[in-house]
């Protein structure tokens, strides 16, 4: 249900896709993280935010958990691996999500309500892989020619849609001394689309 380039990934969902501080900025990394982006990269505003997965609520007040926290566990369990975010496996996760009582999950994991349900799904999964290589891009990349103009061409297309906005502009400030970044900042800027 995810590109090819992205299936291929190696690190698990378990420590949220995140890529390996220590990772070697060689021509197959980048290469890599340059085609996942390119691959999960939206055509169009995305109407359904990725959340924050390291979501710990906000304010004083202890606020109730959102529902889909539960849900990524038991999607977690059956899709450790983006190649196994699969059609099969998200039905099955979708069944044991309803079978659990999880507010907002289908009951029916063939409904259309299921299809929908599953899209968000695969999308939020895409996004959390996506932020996870502008993260890796961004703090483990120093070698700024190995990135530019692609990143960040491809992180003011991320931010302006709203996908994964945070960690797009985040990769362009990490980067602030290249002249794209700074240009793509002052842009979002002044649409007022970059992210506070």
């Amino acid at each position: 249900m995810l590109p090819p380039a992205v299936r291929e990934l190696p690190y698990g969902w378990d420590a949220g896709f995140q890529w390996p501080a220590q990772l070697p900025e060689s021509a197959d990394n980048i290469a890599r993280a340059r085609a996942i982006l390119q691959a999960c990269a939206p055509t169009a505003p995305v109407p359904d935010p990725v959340p924050d997965p390291n979501w710990t609520g906000d304010g004083d007040e202890a606020p109730e958990e959102p529902a889909w926290l539960e849900v990524r566990v038991v999607m977690r369990d059956f899709m450790p691996y983006a190649n196994l975010v699969t059609e099969e496996r998200m039905t099955e996760a979708t069944r044991e999500c309803a079978l659990l009582g999880i507010p907002g999950v289908p009951a029916d994991p063939h409904s259309e309500e299921a299809a929908l349900f599953t899209r968000r799904w695969v999308t939020w999964i895409a996004g959390w892989i996506a932020a996870e290589v502008f993260t890796w891009l961004g703090m483990c990349v120093d070698d700024e020619t190995l990135v530019t103009p692609w990143a960040m061409e491809l992180a003011e297309r991320y931010a302006r849609f709203g996908f994964v906005p945070d960690q797009a502009v985040a990769l362009l400030q990490w980067h602030g001394t290249v002249p794209r970044s700074r240009e793509a900042l002052a842009r979002l800027t002044a649409e007022g689309t970059r992210p506070p």
